[in-house]
């Protein structure tokens, strides 16, 4: 999908997560719904 979420202690920022993309708005659009449905 060119979206990956990665945890922010792997940054040393316990308690954040680190959000990389590289695709269209749409699937931006899409994975911030599934995320928030979480």
């Amino acid at each position: 999908t060119g979206v990956a979420l990665v945890p922010g202690s792997a940054f040393g920022l316990e308690g954040y997560l680190r959000l990389s993309f590289a695709t269209s708005m749409e699937n931006l659009e899409k994975a911030a719904e599934r995320i928030a449905s979480i």
